[in-house]
């Protein structure tokens, strides 16, 4: 192989893996914002649960105390 030839196919496949990549990047990113989404409305539930509980330390202690 020339050596022009074997820095033509290291370019492509270079480029092949560049491609790869950013498709796996991209997917990952993907991926982020959706659990982040979701992260976002359990937090909200979670809130809307906590405002209908009272917590053990945000309970006042009993009258004999």
């Amino acid at each position: 192989m020339q050596p022009i030839e074997e820095i033509e196919t290291k370019v492509a496949f270079m480029d092949d893996l560049i491609t790869t990549l950013n498709d796996t990047v991209f997917k990952q990113q993907q991926q982020i914002d959706q659990l982040n989404r979701k992260i976002d409305i359990f937090s909200k539930q979670l809130q809307s649960l906590k405002q209908g509980i009272n917590l053990p330390e945000e309970e006042p202690p009993p009258p004999h105390y």
